[in-house]
């Protein structure tokens, strides 16, 4: 028992021994310390506003999903301007300089292929804090600069910076196991919106939910069905919603990745776009995704009864979902045209 303190102590420091663990306490700390500043925005005063909000509502639960946006901005706007990454400065270098040990490291080609016969460089932690530290805007000098030194065959200097450019995670990990789980744990971190979804939720259909045929597996979808024409559907009322098909891709372009690690292409050219029809049997004016005991999953249910039923994937995060849409809608918008051949080539 008088050992309990220091054990606890002891467990909680490497459970927080890392850069992001640190930047969430300290964003803690933050908010924590900024209590009487949040609880002044969310004053009681505004209490009977906030009811004369919910009571006009079509969707008067609609009036507890602001509120939560509300304090989300909030907490954002906090963070922001208590200059959280100022401090974050520090606990870089030290994270570099608990994890960086000097070691020769072979480069690779392009294609991520270790050059035959090996040819090496040294890595420590000089080299990679200069390229942190870096004031070069332009990503690719900031590399080369940093290179130009340690690689003295141009070829294989170029080659590896190309590699390196989509594989920067290689400076600090070493482990390409290691390497590719945490680069997609960290996309469905930056991409993701459910990730704290609880497991008796239902999911809703709305802009940014990804979904797959279960009659196709291979086929997956992503809702760009604006978010006020996903909501306030009456019961029993039939909706089409709209979705830009996504593949799945082995090696290549891609532009999202699953809780499972599948990795998806988007195609949004303004042929691509599928409606698909959703029976509204809730009160809640939204289409509920209901949970299939058989495999334990989510899922989305097709108009007909000979329609297609759809897994529940996971939701976009809002901003991601919105370039979506603006993307397919700058396709839309493209004027094509019959013109002499002599002047658009002139033009262009």
């Amino acid at each position: 028992y008088n050992d309990l303190p220091s054990f606890v102590l002891d467990e909680f420091t490497k459970m927080t021994a890392g850069l992001l663990s640190n930047f969430a306490l300290l964003s803690l700390t933050t908010v924590r310390n900024n209590s009487h500043k949040i609880l002044s925005l969310f004053s009681k005063d505004l209490d009977a506003a906030y009811m004369a909000h919910k009571a006009v509502l079509p969707v008067q639960n609609n009036a507890e999903e602001l509120l939560v946006k509300l304090f989300g901005d909030t907490i954002t706007d906090l963070l922001l301007y208590g200059k959280i990454s100022a401090l974050f400065d520090k606990i870089l270098l030290d994270w570099l300089s608990l994890k960086i040990t000097e070691k020769d490291v072979p480069i690779s080609n392009a294609d991520g292929n270790q050059l035959n016969p090996q040819v090496l460089y040294k890595r420590n932690f000089n080299l990679l804090k200069s390229l942190l530290l870096s004031e070069e805007k332009n990503v690719e000098k900031r590399f080369k600069n940093l290179f130009k030194d340690l690689i003295q065959d141009k070829k294989q200097r170029e080659d590896y910076l190309e590699y390196l450019l989509k594989n920067s995670t290689a400076l600090f990990e070493d482990e390409d196991n290691i390497r590719i789980n945490v680069d997609k744990r960290f996309a469905i971190l930056t991409h993701h919106k459910s990730l704290f979804l609880p497991s008796n939720i239902s999911p809703t259909l709305t802009l940014g939910t990804i979904i797959k045929s279960t009659a196709n597996p291979d086929n997956y979808f992503v809702c760009i069905q604006q978010r006020c024409d996903s909501v306030r559907i009456k019961q029993g009322e039939y909706r089409k919603f709209l979705f830009l098909p996504l593949t799945k891709v082995e090696n290549g372009q891609f532009h999202f990745v699953t809780p499972d690690g599948v990795k998806l292409n988007l195609k949004k050219k303004s042929y691509s776009i599928k409606t698909i029809k959703f029976n509204c049997d809730n009160s809640n004016g939204e289409i509920k995704a209901f949970f299939d005991e058989s495999n334990k999953k989510y899922k989305f249910k097709e108009r007909y009864d000979d329609g297609d039923t759809f897994e529940w994937i996971f939701d976009l995060k809002d901003l991601h979902s919105q370039r979506i849409v603006a993307d397919y809608a700058l396709q839309l918008s493209r004027v094509g045209l019959d013109e002499s051949e002599w002047l658009r080539k002139a033009g262009n």
